[in-house]
């Protein structure tokens, strides 16, 4: 679903920029458009990586109460979450890198920082876990 709301937001932003700016009226519209589209942009990598964020919850489980002959697969998993993470929270500061409002921009950022950063920290906690699981 996240996939194709990401390849839609794209879409508005060049649907927006292809908008006639010819007169003061269709800058305003443009303009309108652009703000909706950025908005949008930024909202879906949040939503992201709120997403994949919610799933370390299961990976805590697993790492404590799974199937120990699998629990690399835990530690992947980890892995690969943070790194959906990741690659949302870029195109979060892409998306707000000039955009003008100012307020929609410092929450947002202040969103996905601390997303980002609590990833690391219930990255790091399975990713150790596992580690001690498997230590040799």
């Amino acid at each position: 679903y996240l996939v194709d709301e990401d390849t839609m937001a794209f879409n508005k932003i060049i649907d927006a920029v292809r908008l006639p700016k010819n007169t003061e009226q269709e800058q305003a519209a443009r303009k309108s458009a652009m703000d909706d589209a950025t908005r949008y942009a930024i909202d879906i990598p949040l939503a992201v990586m709120q997403t994949a964020y919610d799933s370390y919850e299961m990976l805590t489980e697993m790492v404590s109460n799974g199937n120990k002959s699998s629990i690399s697969d835990v530690g992947v998993g980890a892995l690969c979450t943070h790194t959906a993470i990741h690659g949302a929270y870029l195109n979060v500061k892409i998306n707000c890198s000039g955009f003008d409002n100012v307020d929609f921009v410092k929450k947002s950022i202040t969103t996905a920082d601390k997303i980002m950063t609590n990833s690391i920290i219930k990255r790091d906690a399975i990713i150790q876990k596992v580690e001690d699981h498997i230590a040799v």
